[in-house]
């Protein structure tokens, strides 16, 4: 099929192509990340190849691309991107006046806000994290409770180092973070998982790509009131079965996201996020208790908030001893 789409799918929040006809990837492109985009060849027409998938997680887009002799050319606008190459020849960039390679093990290529980024990649595989600038922006003064102006964007860091504990932590979660996504939409899920991993990917971009952010989460986070963490609590026991941000109900109550984080812990013993999965899995418990008619395991965990039936099993025998079908077996036995 010279010259034209080997193929192209869509569902849900997932979108797949694979083409060898430059003129139909540059469209894709531009249409996905909302940038401009020119494609050319990095060498002979004849060699060059692109397959994608991209998922679309809230304000973000994370996409996997597998290239031959490709070459790009996009104006960034208000747009920021993070490159990590997975396998092949380095990934050569010029973004404004930093030119550089990102390969694998060392370096993740970043595509700067408000300048030109040009890439050429000879043949291999990268997964990309695309972002709006101010969304990253609004991140960081969520985590840092610190106003914040152009100079942020001033200092945006040019590449990403993977062998710092920042860098590592973003691609690994990254990788892991696409992988799920696909899975879990292929199994119809994908919309119980955007809250948290668009959360988590931002608040680890924002840690990479902002040397200031990285050390004010470093200090050692304010006190609040006993009040305020109690209506944290509350907030998220009434709301359980809900996609619920953790960095939403921060800036809710007025607190960087680490403050409320470590607050929480001192006062209940566990973190946000645990005391969700506390609550998620005692409302799961009261279900299975008491079925409603026809109700099952797999509807009793998506209607407590669980997008992994797995992983909500196994979290509930570690908790409670048993397996969530033997107690619903128990319960239907006492109410035959």
């Amino acid at each position: 099929m010279n010259g034209s789409a080997v193929g192209s799918h869509r569902a849900d929040l997932i979108t797949t192509f694979a083409s060898r006809d430059i003129d139909f990837v540059a469209e894709r492109l531009t249409s996905l990340s909302g940038a401009s985009t020119r494609v050319d060849y990095f060498s002979a027409p004849a060699s060059f190849s692109m397959s994608l998938t991209a998922a679309r997680l809230g304000s973000l887009l994370l996409s996997r691309v597998q290239v031959r002799g490709w070459s790009l050319t996009r104006p960034m606008e208000g747009l920021t991107n993070i490159s990590i190459p997975i396998n092949g020849t380095p990934l050569e960039c010029r973004c404004g006046a930093h030119s550089f390679e990102a390969s694998a093990r060392n370096f993740a290529a970043v595509g700067r806000p408000f300048e030109t980024l040009r890439a050429r990649f000879q043949e291999g595989a990268a997964i990309v994290f695309h972002a709006p600038i101010q969304a990253l922006a609004d991140r960081a003064e969520q985590l840092t409770a610190k106003s914040f102006s152009a100079s942020l964007v001033s200092e945006m860091v040019d590449r990403v180092d993977l062998r710092r504990p920042a860098g590592e932590a973003f691609a690994r979660v990254l990788k892991t973070t696409f992988t799920e996504l696909v899975a879990l939409n292929s199994a119809g899920l994908g919309p119980l998982a955007i809250a948290g991993y668009e959360d988590l990917l931002s608040n680890l971009a924002a840690v990479a790509l902002f040397p200031s952010v990285a050390q004010r989460i470093d200090l050692s986070p304010a006190q609040c009131a006993p009040a305020t963490i109690r209506r944290a609590r509350d907030f998220i026991k009434a709301n359980a079965a809900e996609p619920i941000k953790i960095s939403s109900l921060a800036a809710e109550l007025g607190l960087p996201m680490r403050t409320l984080q470590e607050s929480f812990r001192r006062t209940f013993g566990l973190a946000p996020r645990a005391w969700l999965l506390e609550c998620r899995l005692e409302n799961a418990r009261q279900s299975l208790s008491l079925p409603a008619r026809g109700a099952s395991v797999s509807a009793v965990a998506y209607d407590c908030g669980f997008a992994d039936l797995s992983g909500f099993s196994a979290r509930y025998r570690m908790k409670y001893g048993e397996l969530p079908s033997e107690t619903l077996r128990a319960a239907r036995r006492r109410f035959s």
